[in-house]
């Protein structure tokens, strides 16, 4: 067995740290495109009968459990077309930065859920890195021992 030089070790791990670095560059690569095609579905995609019944279920799940609201959707804020800032900062009219199947979810809480007393609050649930992560819808309602808010000038 032939003793390594100094120059031996160095240059082992140099390549070992170039593999390193190509693999994780590699890595990225992947997540990005990942990440992009799950907001390009989030954009183009419908909200369908399936995900109506599956909003219904966590509505019924959240009520059983003793809930008066839950998160019904969340999607990446990138899907966005201001990348969830009207979301982050309250603004009015931040619906109209909704497209594809978001939009759709907040059509469907309009039409179908609020005249029924629902409520929805669009809010950025994390921060990944500093940055806008996803937004989540929850929808809430009247607690069992709650009773509506009155109003007096009927």
């Amino acid at each position: 067995m032939k003793l390594p030089t100094a120059a031996d070790l160095i240059d082992i791990a140099e390549e070992s740290l170039q593999e390193q670095r190509l693999e994780e560059t590699h890595r990225l690569h992947m997540a990005k495109i990942k990440r992009d095609m799950e907001i390009a579905k989030f954009k183009h995609a419908h909200f369908d009968e399936d995900m109506i019944e599956t909003t219904v279920k966590r509505l019924k799940k959240a009520a059983e459990a003793g809930k008066s609201k839950t998160i019904a959707y969340r999607f990446p804020s990138e899907a966005c077309l201001d990348r969830g800032r009207s979301i982050n900062n309250a603004l009015p009219k931040w619906e109209n930065s909704l497209v594809g199947q978001p939009r759709e979810f907040f059509n469907f809480y309009r039409q179908e859920l609020r005249p029924k007393g629902f409520k929805l609050q669009a809010e950025i649930l994390n921060y990944p890195g500093g940055k806008l992560g996803e937004v989540g819808f929850t929808i809430s309602w009247n607690a069992p021992n709650s009773k509506p808010p009155r109003n007096d000038r009927a």
